[in-house]
């Protein structure tokens, strides 16, 4: 009799499996905290093929493969969706309505649907897509993003994805509480990443619905909050930062992602070795007593102390001499490399990672250094985008170092464009005091007025630029200068695809304007490349570029103001970091 119910129980699973439902049964310990979705293809507004296929599906596809590697989601796959689809005789792409939302997500297990529509005018491609929620078919994020040819659509899955993993806080538990560390069960298999900030929670008390009599789930209650330093495959340490007065963190706790609240996390220097104390090197054998004495063990290279003025913004800056570099790289720490040639032949050094607080600067990778004097104390701080869209802040402590990170706000909030935040700071509407001109892995161009001060500078909610029509391409990294000499400000733009466009500004210095397209310089560089613009005035300018690989070049200015070309390339740095 046993026998039999277990055949049933199999025969009964297989059928489930066969459905497409074998979601709602995670098969691994971790796999419950990731959200289970569908990706349908893609409405196709557009008559190319590639590769054989339909422009929606390959979308789709591209989608699916970026939203897996965030390790926040669990997608159900093509060849299983198309399945069920057509089993239920539902032949869903593009926009869907609630009662097919619904069924979707009853027959697949999954609680939220991507989909979308895409574009084509010319070799621009349009992408918007949509998260839908099953339960009632609203729509919880849609976004925009432009590439220009597939290739360009392709790169910015990534970014797009990223965009929609905000919408979805990790939730674990902790599992032990030593002293002032936690353990949470969530690891790099969830996208946990060090710097990630989590509160503590306790589950409270169920409520009875005072008419139906349901049992509903009690509110959540905050109870603490806690650092990712360290991450594991499957699980997580965390720093507790803070506790509610007369309640410790515990195991057994909920442990959830505090979304827009990532911090700068710093990691110590390899070789910490205290000035006070010697090298220690392995014991030598006795020496003759008139030996010479053994060499002196040089100290660890230490960084360079921050000057209280620095000229240049990023790239090339003048840190200790002429013509140094600044630069962050793809895994979110910042180099400063010392030129140790002249400033017709610069030679640099083997570079060092910038320190703030006494540590090293780690941001979400990739890191876009700027400095400026933000709080206007003479002092020339440090900004540093990363690659979240978050903006992190070094204020210059006066005594050669950098103190610790906080977040740039805007409207009250943590700072955020989405993903690879490159920050400028201007003058954006003539009123006396820095604003932000940032650009993202989206290719938009997204302004933070101050409406605060120059001392405490307070920023607006960011507005993208012609509504987010701006065409850049993907990684935009901007400039805001007089290209032409005109006396107004312009815009010169780095991408993804290593060019460099400049949009002229067709309003007033007040009240910028730009046409959606903007005239593209005749130079090929890297991939992903940031752009200095040394203004040399009357409309002529050299031009700086550093790109994903480090490689640093420079492009001397010739011609004349409105027709200026760039018949020279010097390459100032083209080792690999």
């Amino acid at each position: 009799m046993q026998a039999k119910r277990r055949m049933s129980a199999v025969a009964v699973l297989a059928f489930l499996l066969g459905m497409g439902i074998a979601g709602l049964f995670p098969g691994e310990s971790w796999a419950a905290s990731k959200t289970r979705m569908a990706v349908i293809d893609f409405e196709q507004k557009a008559f190319q093929e590639f590769q054989g296929k339909q422009i929606g599906e390959i979308v789709a596809e591209w989608l699916i493969t970026s939203l897996s590697n965030t390790g926040r989601f669990e997608v159900v796959e093509r060849a299983q969706l198309q399945k069920v689809l057509q089993e239920q005789q539902l032949g869903v792409s593009g926009m869907i309505n609630q009662e097919t939302a619904a069924k979707m997500g009853e027959l697949l297990g999954v609680k939220v649907i991507v989909s979308g529509s895409v574009i084509q005018i010319g070799n621009t491609y349009d992408v918007n897509a949509r998260l839908i929620s099953v339960q009632d078919g609203s729509i919880i994020k849609a976004e925009r993003i432009r590439g220009v040819g597939l290739d360009g659509v392709e790169r910015m899955m990534d970014s797009l994805a990223e965009t929609f993993k905000k919408e979805f806080p990790l939730e674990g538990y902790v599992v032990m509480v030593s002293g002032k560390r936690a353990m949470i069960d969530l690891g790099r298999v969830n996208g946990v990443e060090p710097g990630m900030r989590f509160f503590a929670l306790r589950k409270g008390a169920p409520v009875r619905h005072p008419v139906t009599g349901k049992m509903l789930a009690g509110e959540d209650i905050k109870i603490g909050e806690m650092l990712v330093q360290t991450t594991e495959r499957e699980a997580s340490w965390a720093e507790i930062v803070y506790q509610e007065p007369g309640i410790s963190i515990a195991a057994g706790n909920l442990a959830k992602q505090a979304l827009g609240e990532r911090m700068a996390v710093t990691t110590a220097p390899l070789t910490p070795l205290p000035p006070s104390s010697p090298p220690v090197t392995a014991p030598a054998p006795p020496a003759p007593t008139l030996a010479p004495p053994p060499p002196v063990v040089p100290p660890p290279k230490m960084q360079p102390p921050i000057p209280g003025r620095v000229a240049g913004n990023r790239i090339l800056v003048e840190w200790a001499g002429m013509h140094d570099l600044l630069l962050g790289d793809r895994d979110g720490y910042v180099w400063l490399f010392l030129n140790i040639g002249s400033r017709e032949a610069p030679r640099y050094d083997a570079g060092t990672k910038l320190r703030a607080g006494g540590k090293e600067i780690k941001v979400r990778g990739p890191s876009y250094p700027y400095l400026v004097d933000w709080n206007e104390d003479g002092k020339v701080d440090l900004l540093v985008g990363n690659g979240g869209g978050y903006l992190h802040l070094f204020l210059n402590q006066g005594d050669g170092n950098l103190s610790s990170g906080v977040m740039v706000k805007a409207g009250a909030k943590d700072l955020d464009v989405g993903s690879r935040a490159s920050p400028c700071v201007v003058d954006w509407n003539e009123d006396g005091k820095k604003d932000l001109v940032m650009g993202n892995g989206s290719g938009e161009i997204v302004v933070f007025l101050n409406e605060g001060t120059n001392q405490q500078p307070n920023f607006s909610k960011g507005f993208k630029l012609n509504n987010g029509r701006l065409d850049v391409g993907s990684d935009s990294s901007p400039e805001a200068v007089d290209w032409n000499g005109d006396g107004k400000k312009d815009l010169v733009v780095g991408n993804d695809n290593g060019e460099v466009l400049v949009f002229i500004n067709q309003g007033t210095n007040h009240e910028p304007q730009f046409n959606n397209e903007g005239e593209k310089l005749p130079l090929k560089l890297g991939p992903s490349i940031i752009l200095q613009v040394l203004n040399k005035g009357r409309g002529m300018n050299d031009l700086v570029a550093a790109d994903r690989n480090g490689e640093v070049t420079y492009f001397p200015g010739a011609g004349s103001a409105g027709a200026q070309i760039f018949p020279e390339k010097r390459v100032l740095k083209a080792a690999k970091r």
